[in-house]
Protein backbone atom coordinates (compact mmCIF):
# COMPACT_ATOMS: atom_id res chain seq x y z
CA UNK A 1 0.00 0.00 0.00
CA UNK A 2 2.49 2.29 0.74
CA UNK A 3 4.61 1.60 -2.23
CA UNK A 4 1.37 2.39 -4.23
CA UNK A 5 0.94 5.93 -2.35
CA UNK A 6 4.59 6.53 -2.72
CA UNK A 7 4.53 5.86 -6.67
CA UNK A 8 5.11 8.52 -8.94
CA UNK A 9 2.13 8.32 -11.01
CA UNK A 10 -0.20 8.13 -8.33
CA UNK A 11 0.85 10.81 -6.98
CA UNK A 12 0.79 12.59 -9.63
CA UNK A 13 -2.66 11.86 -10.83
CA UNK A 14 -3.91 12.65 -7.28
CA UNK A 15 -2.19 16.07 -7.65
CA UNK A 16 -4.15 16.52 -11.35
CA UNK A 17 -7.11 15.18 -10.10
CA UNK A 18 -6.85 17.68 -7.16
CA UNK A 19 -6.12 20.70 -9.33
CA UNK A 20 -9.43 19.70 -11.55
CA UNK A 21 -11.90 19.06 -8.79
CA UNK A 22 -10.69 21.60 -6.56
CA UNK A 23 -14.00 22.54 -6.28
CA UNK A 24 -16.86 19.28 -6.26
CA UNK A 25 -20.06 21.06 -5.03
CA UNK A 26 -21.62 21.92 -8.42
CA UNK A 27 -21.54 17.94 -9.28
CA UNK A 28 -22.26 17.40 -5.48
CA UNK A 29 -25.66 19.52 -5.79
CA UNK A 30 -26.64 17.52 -9.19
CA UNK A 31 -26.08 14.37 -7.65
CA UNK A 32 -28.50 15.52 -4.83
CA UNK A 33 -31.20 16.35 -7.67
CA UNK A 34 -30.59 13.03 -9.48
CA UNK A 35 -30.85 10.71 -6.43
CA UNK A 36 -34.30 12.70 -5.83
CA UNK A 37 -35.00 11.92 -9.24
CA UNK A 38 -34.10 8.05 -9.21
CA UNK A 39 -35.91 8.19 -5.53
CA UNK A 40 -39.15 10.22 -6.86
CA UNK A 41 -39.82 7.35 -9.90
CA UNK A 42 -38.44 4.27 -7.84
CA UNK A 43 -39.21 4.66 -4.65
CA UNK A 44 -37.40 1.92 -3.29
CA UNK A 45 -33.86 3.83 -4.56
CA UNK A 46 -31.81 4.68 -1.49
CA UNK A 47 -29.19 7.72 -1.99
CA UNK A 48 -25.50 6.20 -2.00
CA UNK A 49 -22.66 7.80 -0.04
CA UNK A 50 -20.57 8.89 -3.46
CA UNK A 51 -16.74 8.38 -2.96
CA UNK A 52 -14.56 10.01 -5.52
CA UNK A 53 -10.97 7.92 -6.20
CA UNK A 54 -8.32 7.42 -8.70
CA UNK A 55 -8.06 4.67 -10.74
CA UNK A 56 -5.15 4.91 -12.80
CA UNK A 57 -7.03 5.87 -15.65
CA UNK A 58 -9.35 2.90 -15.65
CA UNK A 59 -11.94 4.17 -17.97
CA UNK A 60 -14.08 0.87 -18.44
CA UNK A 61 -15.03 1.61 -15.07
CA UNK A 62 -14.70 5.68 -14.78
CA UNK A 63 -18.30 5.25 -12.24
CA UNK A 64 -19.38 1.89 -10.15
CA UNK A 65 -22.43 1.98 -7.92
CA UNK A 66 -22.05 -0.80 -4.98
CA UNK A 67 -24.86 -1.17 -2.66
CA UNK A 68 -24.59 1.85 -0.66
CA UNK A 69 -21.78 3.51 -2.15
CA UNK A 70 -21.04 5.13 -5.59
CA UNK A 71 -17.49 5.28 -6.93
CA UNK A 72 -16.62 7.82 -9.65
CA UNK A 73 -13.17 7.69 -10.50
CA UNK A 74 -11.98 11.18 -11.23
CA UNK A 75 -9.18 11.02 -13.20
CA UNK A 76 -11.39 9.58 -15.96
CA UNK A 77 -12.62 13.49 -16.29
CA UNK A 78 -9.94 15.82 -15.98
CA UNK A 79 -10.40 16.75 -20.25
CA UNK A 80 -10.07 14.91 -23.06
CA UNK A 81 -6.29 16.88 -24.09
CA UNK A 82 -4.94 15.87 -20.71
CA UNK A 83 -1.42 14.28 -21.41
CA UNK A 84 -2.14 11.42 -19.21
CA UNK A 85 -4.86 10.44 -22.17
CA UNK A 86 -1.95 9.89 -24.52
CA UNK A 87 -2.46 7.11 -26.14
CA UNK A 88 -5.84 6.36 -25.98
CA UNK A 89 -8.02 6.39 -28.93
CA UNK A 90 -9.85 9.78 -29.64
CA UNK A 91 -13.54 8.20 -29.84
CA UNK A 92 -13.03 6.74 -25.72
CA UNK A 93 -11.37 10.04 -24.45
CA UNK A 94 -13.54 12.50 -26.33
CA UNK A 95 -16.26 11.69 -23.16
CA UNK A 96 -13.37 12.08 -20.41
CA UNK A 97 -14.50 15.05 -19.77
CA UNK A 98 -16.48 16.83 -16.22
CA UNK A 99 -19.68 17.45 -18.13
CA UNK A 100 -19.86 13.40 -18.22
CA UNK A 101 -19.92 12.51 -15.04
CA UNK A 102 -23.81 13.00 -14.43
CA UNK A 103 -24.68 10.80 -17.55
CA UNK A 104 -22.29 8.09 -16.81
CA UNK A 105 -24.05 7.97 -13.30
CA UNK A 106 -27.01 8.07 -14.53
CA UNK A 107 -26.43 5.34 -17.09
CA UNK A 108 -25.20 3.10 -14.34
CA UNK A 109 -28.61 3.56 -12.65
CA UNK A 110 -30.53 2.82 -15.27
CA UNK A 111 -28.41 -0.60 -15.85
CA UNK A 112 -30.25 -1.47 -12.77
CA UNK A 113 -33.60 -0.76 -13.24
CA UNK A 114 -33.67 -1.80 -17.04
CA UNK A 115 -34.43 -5.71 -17.38
CA UNK A 116 -31.52 -6.61 -19.97
CA UNK A 117 -33.01 -7.74 -23.68
CA UNK A 118 -34.61 -11.45 -23.29
CA UNK A 119 -34.09 -11.31 -27.43
CA UNK A 120 -30.81 -11.14 -29.41
CA UNK A 121 -32.68 -9.23 -31.98
CA UNK A 122 -30.67 -5.87 -32.90
CA UNK A 123 -34.50 -4.30 -32.34
CA UNK A 124 -34.39 -5.60 -28.72
CA UNK A 125 -30.78 -4.39 -28.35
CA UNK A 126 -31.41 -1.01 -29.60
CA UNK A 127 -34.49 -0.37 -27.72
CA UNK A 128 -32.64 -1.53 -24.55
CA UNK A 129 -30.48 1.53 -25.50
CA UNK A 130 -33.23 4.12 -25.89
CA UNK A 131 -34.60 2.87 -22.92
CA UNK A 132 -31.14 3.75 -21.42
CA UNK A 133 -31.26 7.06 -22.86
CA UNK A 134 -34.88 8.23 -22.17
CA UNK A 135 -34.03 7.36 -18.86
CA UNK A 136 -31.50 10.10 -19.01
CA UNK A 137 -34.04 12.26 -20.10
CA UNK A 138 -35.83 12.08 -16.75
CA UNK A 139 -32.57 11.73 -14.86
CA UNK A 140 -30.76 14.85 -15.85
CA UNK A 141 -33.96 17.39 -17.73
CA UNK A 142 -31.21 20.17 -17.51
CA UNK A 143 -28.34 17.88 -19.68
CA UNK A 144 -27.77 18.96 -23.00
CA UNK A 145 -28.90 15.51 -25.01
CA UNK A 146 -25.52 15.45 -26.85
CA UNK A 147 -23.99 14.70 -23.86
CA UNK A 148 -26.36 12.17 -22.37
CA UNK A 149 -25.35 10.05 -25.47
CA UNK A 150 -21.43 11.09 -25.54
CA UNK A 151 -21.99 12.96 -28.32
CA UNK A 152 -20.31 16.58 -29.64
CA UNK A 153 -22.71 18.72 -30.83
CA UNK A 154 -21.63 18.32 -34.39
CA UNK A 155 -22.20 14.69 -34.26
CA UNK A 156 -25.66 14.65 -32.80
CA UNK A 157 -26.59 17.50 -35.36
CA UNK A 158 -25.25 14.85 -38.03
CA UNK A 159 -26.96 12.39 -36.67
CA UNK A 160 -30.28 14.15 -36.66
CA UNK A 161 -30.20 15.48 -40.18
CA UNK A 162 -29.84 11.84 -41.09
CA UNK A 163 -32.31 10.34 -39.39
CA UNK A 164 -34.14 9.11 -42.18
CA UNK A 165 -31.34 7.70 -44.68
CA UNK A 166 -29.81 5.78 -41.25
CA UNK A 167 -33.56 4.16 -40.73
CA UNK A 168 -33.78 3.38 -44.31
CA UNK A 169 -30.28 1.40 -44.11
CA UNK A 170 -31.72 -0.16 -41.16
CA UNK A 171 -35.08 -0.87 -42.90
CA UNK A 172 -33.98 -2.07 -46.19
CA UNK A 173 -31.14 -4.47 -44.95
CA UNK A 174 -33.48 -6.41 -42.88
CA UNK A 175 -31.15 -5.35 -39.63
CA UNK A 176 -33.91 -4.52 -36.88
CA UNK A 177 -34.68 -8.12 -36.54
CA UNK A 178 -31.31 -9.50 -37.09
CA UNK A 179 -29.26 -11.49 -34.10
CA UNK A 180 -26.07 -11.03 -35.69
CA UNK A 181 -24.09 -9.67 -32.72
CA UNK A 182 -21.69 -8.05 -35.06
CA UNK A 183 -24.66 -5.28 -35.46
CA UNK A 184 -24.21 -4.39 -31.75
CA UNK A 185 -20.35 -3.26 -32.43
CA UNK A 186 -21.21 -1.56 -35.83
CA UNK A 187 -24.45 0.71 -34.44
CA UNK A 188 -24.87 0.34 -30.90
CA UNK A 189 -21.08 0.57 -29.18
CA UNK A 190 -18.81 3.07 -28.76
CA UNK A 191 -16.59 3.16 -31.41
CA UNK A 192 -14.26 5.60 -34.02
CA UNK A 193 -17.62 5.57 -35.94
CA UNK A 194 -20.66 3.56 -37.50
CA UNK A 195 -19.66 1.05 -39.70
CA UNK A 196 -22.41 0.78 -42.72
CA UNK A 197 -19.40 -0.42 -44.84
CA UNK A 198 -19.84 3.21 -47.25
CA UNK A 199 -18.52 6.60 -47.84
CA UNK A 200 -20.42 8.32 -45.43
CA UNK A 201 -18.66 5.49 -42.27
CA UNK A 202 -16.10 8.49 -41.38
CA UNK A 203 -18.57 10.81 -40.94
CA UNK A 204 -20.70 9.46 -38.82
CA UNK A 205 -20.51 9.15 -35.02
CA UNK A 206 -20.63 5.66 -33.22
CA UNK A 207 -23.96 4.42 -31.68
CA UNK A 208 -26.32 5.38 -34.34
CA UNK A 209 -28.63 2.81 -33.20
CA UNK A 210 -28.53 3.66 -29.59
CA UNK A 211 -30.09 7.47 -30.96
CA UNK A 212 -33.08 5.59 -33.31
CA UNK A 213 -33.67 3.20 -30.51
CA UNK A 214 -33.80 6.55 -27.93
CA UNK A 215 -36.32 8.27 -30.93
CA UNK A 216 -38.68 5.38 -30.87
CA UNK A 217 -39.11 5.19 -27.21
CA UNK A 218 -39.47 9.09 -26.97
CA UNK A 219 -42.69 8.25 -30.17
CA UNK A 220 -43.88 5.79 -28.14
CA UNK A 221 -44.44 7.59 -24.88
CA UNK A 222 -45.68 10.43 -26.61
CA UNK A 223 -48.45 8.29 -28.05
CA UNK A 224 -49.16 5.54 -25.56
CA UNK A 225 -48.88 7.54 -22.53
CA UNK A 226 -48.23 5.05 -20.41
CA UNK A 227 -45.77 5.28 -17.01
CA UNK A 228 -42.14 4.99 -16.95
CA UNK A 229 -42.14 1.90 -15.13
CA UNK A 230 -44.95 0.29 -17.79
CA UNK A 231 -42.86 1.03 -20.60
CA UNK A 232 -39.20 0.07 -19.18
CA UNK A 233 -41.09 -3.29 -18.75
CA UNK A 234 -42.41 -3.28 -22.27
CA UNK A 235 -40.41 -5.60 -24.40
CA UNK A 236 -39.33 -4.57 -27.47
CA UNK A 237 -41.46 -5.57 -30.53
CA UNK A 238 -44.60 -4.42 -28.52
CA UNK A 239 -42.85 -0.69 -28.28
CA UNK A 240 -41.63 -1.13 -31.76
CA UNK A 241 -45.21 -1.91 -33.25
CA UNK A 242 -47.23 0.26 -31.11
CA UNK A 243 -44.12 3.47 -31.65
CA UNK A 244 -45.13 3.78 -35.39
CA UNK A 245 -41.42 4.77 -35.26
CA UNK A 246 -41.19 7.77 -37.85
CA UNK A 247 -37.99 9.35 -38.63
CA UNK A 248 -37.22 13.02 -38.45
CA UNK A 249 -36.74 14.19 -42.34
Amino acid sequence: MLARINDTIQMELNREVEKEFIDFSSEEDELHKLFQHLKYYFPSFEAPTVITITSEVDYKNKVLAADEFLFISLDTYLGKNHEFYLGIQNYLKKNFERNQILPDVAAEYAKKYIPQPESKTFLAHMLYYGKVLYLKDILLPQTPDAAKIGYTEEELLWARENEEQIWKYFVERQILFNSDTELYSRFLYPAPFSKFYLELDNESPAMLGQLIGWEIIKQYMDREKVNLQEMLATDAETIFTKANYKPRR
